[in-house]
């Protein structure tokens, strides 16, 4: 950034930026608060681009609430004040600076009738848009946290991609008062900002597009000279995750600072995400199953019952708990802790830490000001530290996670021999990471702790370890004592009068209703949760608490609100730590169901997120649009804060552990589907599962155990076919069973727990012979597992246990402490009794037919315009083909023409022509090679039109044909298929005399064939074309091709066929139809080199024509490279883009054609009607 340009505040940013990304909604808060304001991001997936600048204030996407009487409190009022001062003469020299520099703000207009508007250097807050909310502040709102706070302070958060069914207002109440409706939001249909907007650019900028430069026009302050978006072109390709991690962690550190900016780029990569899981999702079940329609959906939902219902609403949450951070990938995160305690039994203890981010040394010597910082009184430095840590999150969350990580590695691993741990990072509060972990340690005490010898040995060895003692239970502090926690740990002394400030500092408990006070359901009395106050106690011991069915340690106690603590690890942490011992594996359960699924406040039940959605379930793709909008709203539930997202975007893992986990399908072989891989662009590949894996295994394997393979053994390849021993230093896998059948004997799941058992235990390649132990046939998997158990050893497989019962959380006994709920089946059951009678209405985006223009156009005179009989008796375009017959002749050209062709294109013509004029009989099959643009469709053009013009009154002796109807269309021609009516999805056959007939009468006059575009004709459909010619022409079946003259026209370099071997393959063929195609291709024994290029002429396009040239070769120079990314989309102005607007695109995919089809008619504003036709009745296999 130039050091001439004065610093922006927030506001004068949004002021100037051209693409606006997300709604800022600024609350006003005291109270409990202390005056800290709150800002939500409200993000959006597509901007709104500005062409006239400066914007206005009350033009911005900005919502301020606030108390009626906020304005009596100086505090308060004073919250956002600094961020909207706007400075007229500031303004002006970014938007002169980004006219002359920024490629993005080269056709913009600076308004200066706007810019006079705006104030010489004064804030702007009363010109945004503000809402009161209901309840005013107390008149007493009691003294600040710190007076050394900036009274500015805010904390941020955001929403990622608010959902169109939420209005903007009604989403703020649910978002930030914590209001809850039990009735859905009614929808406001979508109108245009309160005021009216300057000069809006028609097409909004997506946020997953490659050609428009969203980030830099949004945040031109980090981009000023429209230099380094993610949309330029770079000679190597970068992800997206991996672009946003190097802008966090760029030098000057403007990009991690920035107040907004790394929740935009949050939002697009987590959308992408959950885009990529439901395209993922929708190919698994088409592939399995078939197309969806949305009555399907409703139907599924009505009938919830149905195993083909359950199967399809399960398979979307599947998908969802790959998106970091959702309700269900932390459910499948404690499902996985439940699996690690499962198979590795109780571990050590459970260990929380909290940073002292507001006094670390080691943190704040990496921030800026550090020398300040040092030598700032502790309160000073309080209100500096705060500022410090709020501007640089990402520095503080990768230094959490490095520093967790490191003193857990050196420190508690050493400490207590852990041989395992699973720990997860969340952030609670003001936004600040947390760590919970569990940790199995080797020599760890028993925690069979009914026997009571059991129990006092355990109470010996952890009361050695973890204490509650207060070295100096009253101790006040002193003045000027200094912060223990922010001294040099390394030249520290290690003294009890330090372990006792850390201790007294940190570790004694404060009680408060926005923490831990809450209702208890039974007594109705205020309780902490954590069961502060408690007794003190002279010696260690295990109680078992009310409403409790296992016991906890309670340490020797000399202070009633001293947490448990570790007196190495505390002095080590310089933090909280809270450490017990886990006494049994109940307990586990109960802290995975807390803990490791908990979310930030309460959410919604899946019930009320599908009900919500599947209003707005589109036509269009119904199955892609739910499982699209459900993942989202997942996403959406809660805002995320500013650690965070950064922790995120760093690409640091949410939950770490020493195993890996491999999921396991439990459920019957034939509901085990195949599954499907999306690669780098999407293409789908189909995966052989692990179980099928296991039954194909090599021979050499044939005694191996499906258990043993899952823990120990890898196959490298996709197919299974390679086989290799998991690693040497690496533990066995935790298999992380789903479901978990019922091991009672009454239960009906239990048939289905002895086939799982049988499945793990015994080496079988079948799974229908899971029935047959030791060569006996038993008539149910009971039966046989019956007998497994009374004469068969086997190693555990942790899925469970004869009559034991799963173990499940404790019921809680306080009121507003929120549990994630069981995803099991019931949801999606009771998710379906909650459907609204009404029929869902269309989804928002699909406009066409639904706009007002559409609806209010008279539709009548269209009515009856197609009334043909013809349509109704099935015979339409058939006649319609009889009567508008396509004429193969080409323009008829002059002469003289020829004499345009270069020395190669002349060698062709003269060759054919000659040929004709002689009559001669002899074949030719010839090769014309060139690139683009070397003049290969001219060519033909000349050749057709003089042949055509020597044959005079006879019908022309050449017909063009391609592979495909793009293709020959470009040459006035036909396809192979409809010429040769080749096979499309059948095998070859001959024709029957009544088509062979046809096809002669046809090409009775036709001598040479030209077909273009060769790279996409394979060898196989080079044998049925040489088959088919040979029945044709019956008198020179003999002959390749029944003697007819054969050009073969292209360029190898381009695309290849399609399912089919290409012509030049020199591999082994096993197919007989490929190796037929393979001789006849060799037996085209002449070849003609086109060179020049045609199509850019002229010394001005050399460097253009050889860029092209080494594309074709794909040995793209630097200097070519240069020269082709100059004119991308992104690098031209928005005029020059305007002139390509009724040019005709092309595109890779199918997807992507429609897109911009849609697009392009919703542009056009023209009456549309959608007419949704069922291609049903006679005859509708062919239409």
């Amino acid at each position: 950034v130039p050091a001439f340009l004065p610093q922006l505040t927030r506001i004068e940013e949004m002021l100037i930026a051209r693409v606006h990304v997300f709604v800022n909604v600024m609350q006003v808060r005291g109270q409990q608060y202390k005056y800290r304001g709150h800002i939500v991001h409200f993000l959006r997936d597509v901007g709104k681009v500005y062409r006239q600048l400066p914007l206005l204030p009350s033009e911005l996407d900005v919502i301020l609430l606030r108390p009626p009487n906020a304005s009596e409190h100086a505090h308060l009022d004073r919250q956002f004040r600094r961020q909207f001062r706007v400075r007229r003469r500031c303004l002006q020299a970014w938007l002169d600076f980004l006219r002359r520099s920024h490629p993005g703000y080269r056709d913009i207009a600076v308004c200066q009738k706007r810019m006079s508007v705006l104030p010489e250097d004064d804030d702007v807050l009363d010109q945004v848009a503000a809402v009161d909310v209901t309840d005013p502040l107390s008149a007493d709102l009691g003294a600040t946290e710190n007076d050394d706070v900036e009274p500015d302070e805010v904390d941020q958060s955001a929403v990622p991609d608010l959902l169109p069914e939420d209005t903007e207002m009604e989403a703020l109440h649910s978002r930030i008062l914590g209001e809850e409706r039990d009735e859905p939001v009614p929808v406001r249909q979508p109108t245009q900002h309160q005021l009216e907007m300057p000069d809006i650019r028609r097409t909004p900028v997506n946020e997953f597009n490659r050609s428009q430069a969203l980030l830099s026009m949004a945040f031109p302050t980090l981009f000023p000279r429209g230099q380094a978006d993610f949309v330029e072109p770079r000679l190597r390709p970068i992800k997206y995750a991996d672009y946003i991690q190097h802008a966090l962690r760029w030098h000057d550190g403007r990009f991690a600072r920035h107040p907004t900016f790394r929740f935009v780029v949050f939002n697009t990569l987590m959308r992408a995400q959950a885009r990529a899981k439901s395209s993922y999702f929708v190919k698994q079940h088409h592939q399995r199953r078939g197309p969806i329609t949305r009555d399907d959906l409703l139907e599924a939902f009505q009938n919830p019952e149905s195993a083909d219902a359950q199967q399809l609403l399960n398979s979307i949450n599947r998908q969802t708990a790959q998106l970091r951070g959702t309700r269900p990938y932390w459910y499948r995160k404690r499902r996985e802790l439940e699996s690690y305690a499962y198979s590795l039994d109780c571990p050590g203890a459970f260990i929380t830490f909290t940073p002292a981010d507001l006094h670390w040394r080691s943190l704040y010597q990496h921030l800026p000001q550090f020398q300040d910082w040092q030598e700032l009184p502790e309160q000073q430095r309080m209100g500096m530290s705060s500022k410090l840590l709020r501007d640089n999150p990402h520095i503080a969350a990768w230094h959490f996670y490095r520093r967790f990580g490191l003193f857990r590695d050196i420190v508690l691993k050493q400490k207590f021999n852990v041989t395992d741990y699973w720990n997860r990072y969340e952030w609670q509060g003001r936004g600040s990471s947390h760590c919970h972990g569990l940790f199995w340690m080797d020599g760890a005490p028993s925690v069979d702790l009914e026997n009571e010898h059991t129990r006092k040995e355990f109470v010996r060895i952890w009361g050695s370890h973890v204490t509650a003692l207060n070295p100096e239970p009253a101790r006040v502090q002193q003045q000027g004592e200094g912060n223990p926690l922010a001294v040099n740990p390394l030249r520290h002394p290690l003294t009890f009068q330090w372990l006792s400030q850390i201790l007294n500092r940190c570790q004694r408990h404060h009680c408060s209703e926005t923490y831990c006070l809450r209702k208890k359901k039974d007594l109705g009395e205020i309780c902490c949760r954590f069961f502060f106050p408690r007794d003190t106690r002279h010696t260690a011991d295990v109680v078992r608490r009310q409403g409790q069915s296992y016991f906890s340690f309670e340490a020797t106690r000399n202070d009633s609100l001293m947490n448990h603590y570790n007196r190495c690890l505390s002095l080590g942490w310089l933090a909280n730590i809270d450490i017990s011992p886990c006494t049994s594996l109940q307990a586990v359960i109960n802290y995975a169901a807390k803990y490791c699924s908990k979310m930030e406040k309460r959410t919604d039940s899946y019930a009320s997120l599908g009900r919500q959605i599947l209003p707005y379930v589109s036509h269009h793709n119904p199955l892609l649009s739910f499982a699209s909008r459900l993942m989202n709203k997942l996403l959406a539930e809660r805002d995320f804060s500013g650690q965070e997202i950064c922790h995120v975007l760093l690409n640091c893992e949410l939950q770490e552990g020493t195993r890996v986990v491999r999921a396991v399908d439990c459920r019957p072989y034939e509901q085990q589907g195949r599954s499907l891989r999306l690669q780098g662009d999407h293409d789908d590949a189909e995966v052989v599962g692990i179980y099928d894996k296991y039954l194909s295994r090599p021979p050499l394997h044939e005694e191996l155990t499906y258990l043993e393979f899952l823990a120990n053994w890898n196959t490298t390849k996709r197919d299974g076919t390679k086989w290799t021993r998991w690693g040497r230093q690496a533990k066995p896998r935790v298999l992380y069973y789903f479901p978990r059948y019922s091991s009672n004997r009454q239960h009906d799941q239990y048939d289905d727990f002895c086939r799982v058992k049988l499945m793990l235990a015994h080496p079988h390649r079948d799974p229908n012979q899971l029935g047959k132990v030791n060569g006996v046939e038993y008539a149910s998997y009971a039966l046989a597992a019956e007998f497994c158990y009374g004469n068969h050893q086997h190693p555990d497989d942790y899925y469970g246990t004869l009559n034991t019962e799963e173990r499940r959380p404790d019921p809680d006994q306080f009121e507003r402490e929120f549990h994630e709920p069981d995803l099991v089946e019931e949801d999606w059951l009771e998710l379906a009794r909650q459907l609204p009678d009404c029929p869902p209405s269309q989804e928002a985006i699909d406009l066409l037919g639904r706009r007002d223009i559409d609806i209010q156009y008279d539709w009548t005179p269209h009515v009856g315009r197609y009334a043909d009989p013809g349509i109704v008796q099935g015979d339409y375009w058939r006649q319609r083909i009889e009567q508008d017959r396509l004429d193969m002749d080409v323009e008829d050209l002059p002469l003289e023409v020829r004499d345009t062709l270069n020395p190669e294109q002349r060698i062709v013509y003269d060759t054919f022509i000659g040929h004709f004029q002689c009559g001669s009989e002899e074949q030719i099959l010839l090769h014309v090679d060139g690139g683009g643009g070397t003049g290969k469709s001219y060519m033909i053009k000349v050749l057709s039109s003089h042949l055509q013009r020597l044959a005079g009154d006879r019908p022309s002796p050449i017909w063009r044909a391609a592979p495909t109807g793009v293709a020959s269309n470009q040459i006035m021609g036909t396809t192979l298929h409809s010429l040769l009516r080749l096979p499309v999805d059948r095998a070859f056959t001959d024709l029957s005399p009544a088509d062979a007939n046809a096809i002669q009468k046809k090409l009775r006059d036709v001598r040479y064939l030209v077909i273009d575009e060769k790279s996409m004709l394979g060898l196989r459909q080079l044998s049925w074309i040489d088959k088919r010619l040979r029945q044709v022409f019956p008198g020179r079946a003999a002959e390749f091709f029944g003697g007819i003259s054969i050009i073969l026209v292209g360029d190898f370099f381009q695309l290849p066929p399609i399912a089919n071997k290409p012509l030049y393959f020199d591999g082994p063929l096993q197919d007989l139809h490929e190796v037929s195609g393979q001789t006849a291709y060799l037996a085209f024994n002449h070849t003609v080199s086109l060179k020049n290029v045609q199509r850019q002429q002229g010394d001005d396009q050399a460097s253009f024509r050889l860029a092209l040239e080494e594309l074709r070769g794909l040995k793209l120079s630097i200097e070519s490279w240069k020269l082709l990314s100059q004119r991308v989309q992104v690098k031209l102005s928005q005029r020059e883009v305007y002139t390509f607007d009724a040019a005709l695109r092309i595109y890779r995919k199918k997807a992507r054609v429609n897109e911009y089809n849609y697009d392009h008619l919703v542009r056009l504003k023209q009456p549309a009607i959608q007419v949704m036709a069922k291609n049903i009745g006679n005859g509708a296999d062919k239409a």
